[in-house]
């Protein structure tokens, strides 16, 4: 299991594939606003914005905090 936040496993994934928050945005139909609250561990957010990001990334849910 790792130990890295869902915030930071998500920025990680997006500097990897090298796109802005607003591409992702774009793609995602979300706020630069939610992505950035999102990739900085901050508020509560919906679990269909959370699935979208683990979906779109590829991202196993079980394997971050």
């Amino acid at each position: 299991m790792n130990n890295e936040s869902l915030g930071t496993r998500v920025r990680l994934e997006r500097f990897k594939r090298n796109m802005s928050q607003e591409e992702v945005c774009e793609r995602l139909h979300m706020t630069t606003r939610t992505l950035g609250q999102i990739e900085n561990d901050k508020g509560k957010h919906r679990q269909s914005t959370l699935k979208k990001l683990t979906d779109f990334y590829g991202i196993d849910p079980e394997e971050v905090e």
